[in-house]
């Protein structure tokens, strides 16, 4: 599957339309010349990057209903957006990881209090801000390529 990560990569790195298409042929003619074993791992390949595509382009058509629904809830005098501000949940479903690690990184300090607000109207819902979030670590990272 290296080869086809590779073609995939330089498909994705190409300049030009005409270049795209060369790779893309190339690809074909590549994937055409495999037989038995090859060919069922390369089908297996193609469906699992298949099925995480079409699941990234579903949440993103949740995110963008959500954002087009702009609906907003005033909470102690306060505009909240939805899409701007999510629950738990959402969020962790949006951004594919765990509940358990927003909670962490909730106690944890990485989500700051600023963005979390409790809607105690709504069984307590926590609500927290849709942006990404660093941890220490990875601020340094970044940080480390703007300074480079």
């Amino acid at each position: 599957m290296k080869a086809i990560i590779d073609y995939q990569k330089m498909i994705k790195e190409a300049k030009s339309k005409a270049e795209k298409e060369a790779l893309n042929e190339a690809l074909d003619a590549f994937y055409n010349s495999l037989h038995g074993e090859e060919r069922e791992q390369a089908e297996a390949f193609f469906q699992r990057q298949k099925k995480d595509v079409k699941r990234s382009l579903d949440l993103l058509k949740e995110q963008i209903e959500l954002l087009k629904a702009r609906g907003k809830i005033t909470y102690e005098g306060k505009d909240y957006y939805f899409g701007e501000w999510v629950t738990l949940a959402d969020y962790a479903r949006f951004h594919e990881i765990s509940i358990k690690v927003v909670y962490n990184w909730i106690e944890r300090g990485i989500i700051p209090q600023e963005n979390i607000f409790v809607l105690d109207t709504v069984n307590h819902t926590k609500m927290i801000k849709n942006i990404t979030y660093l941890n220490k670590k990875q601020k340094k990272k970044l940080e480390d390529l703007v300074m480079a």
